[in-house]
């Protein structure tokens, strides 16, 4: 079955990677500040185009 992905997911992505707190790829570090499961965050950044697409 495949991530779902919703907008408050995406935009708390997006505000750790605003944030500047962490690099991204630092996927223990994003999923303790943004809360988002590590399916979810590697769900986004394998369709990060996408996503801001459909959601920004």
């Amino acid at each position: 079955m495949a991530t779902q992905i919703t907008k408050n997911d995406f935009m708390a992505y997006l505000r750790v990677q605003r944030s500047g707190k962490t690099n991204m790829f630092d996927v223990r570090t994003v999923k303790d500040l943004s809360g988002l499961s590590r399916s979810k965050i590697l769900e986004i950044m394998k369709n990060y185009s996408k996503y801001k697409n459909h959601y920004e």
